[in-house]
């Protein structure tokens, strides 16, 4: 019999949201797109980061890739502000 563990460390022991959504809405605001932090959030933890760039690239007729790699850039950046979840 096999056995697995399956463990959510985001969320769980540490919490990345801030950093996340922050990096995702400076990459879009580099792209002239504004979200509130409230939207990036609620669509992010709904769906998934992903389905929001391939969303906005439709909407505003810009690529998704370049979206996502921006935000990679930018969120690479900001790990050391990953704060442990409290308790």
């Amino acid at each position: 019999m096999r056995r697995a563990v399956i463990w959510a460390l985001d969320g769980t022991l540490f919490d990345s949201y801030d950093v996340i959504v922050e990096s995702i809405r400076l990459a879009l605001r580099e792209s002239d797109i504004c979200m509130s932090v409230e939207e990036i959030r609620k669509h992010a933890l709904q769906f998934s980061i992903k389905s929001l760039f391939a969303q906005l690239a439709v909407q505003h007729g810009i690529n998704a890739d370049v979206l996502h790699d921006r935000y990679g850039q930018i969120s690479r950046g900001k790990y050391l502000q990953i704060k442990p979840m409290a308790n």
